[in-house]
Order: structure tokens, then C-alpha cells, then sequence
């Protein structure tokens, strides 16, 4: 779910404004790709990992962001695992895995 619905005409995907945009999801602390490039969410150490994963071990669920929290003082929508990195991004310092581990036996 993209944070603004884009006119037609008024916006253009062409146009880099609109095109952010457009990837930029509700809960996000800023527009997304104004981080570093090539970064998503999931490698942030600001989105709050809530360790479940989508049904069959699929990719993580989507969590909130703790940036969002501290600039608007509460917990805003869930923001999904590759949403463009925003200018708030911080290196966390263990990658959350793509998919469910597999429990040892």
C-alpha cells in the first residue's frame, strides 16, 4: 500500500517525485528510497522485527518502525520486509533471514 494515491495526469511515474512516492508505505519514518541504495527495511535495526513469518516459512511478516514511533509518538502501521530503505536507515547488526529457519533436531 502505497502512502499516496497518484493522480493521474498530476502525477507521472516517470517523474522521480511520484515514483518515490508511490513505494513509500503507511508507518514508513520517511519517504522510502531515501536511503542508502539497494537497502530495504528488513536490514534496518529501526523495523522492529516481530519474528514471524508469512504461513509455510515464507518471508518475514511486516513490523512497525521504531523511527516512526520516536518522531510521531506512537506505533504506526506494519511496514513490509522490502520496503525501500528511508533516510533513517541504520545497519542492523544481524540479518533477519528471507525465510523461516529451520529448527535443529
Amino acid at each position: 500500500m502505497a502512502l499516496f494515491q497518484l493522480t493521474h495526469g498530476l502525477h507521472r511515474e516517470d517523474q522521480p517525485a511520484a515514483r518515490q512516492a508511490a513505494h513509500t508505505h503507511v508507518g514508513q519514518a520517511h519517504f522510502a528510497a531515501s536511503g542508502p541504495v539497494g537497502k530495504t527495511c528488513r536490514e534496518c535495526a529501526r523495523w522492529q522485527f516481530v519474528k514471524q513469518w508469512k504461513a509455510n516459512g515464507g518471508a518475514p511478516k511486516p513490523s512497525p518502525c521504531a523511527k516512526y514511533k520516536d518522531l510521531m509518538r506512537q506505533w504506526g502501521r506494519s511496514v513490509p520486509h522490502d520496503a525501500w530503505a528511508c533516510k533513517y536507515f541504520e545497519a542492523r547488526l544481524s540479518e533477519i533471514p528471507l525465510a523461516k529457519p529451520e529448527k535443529a533436531a
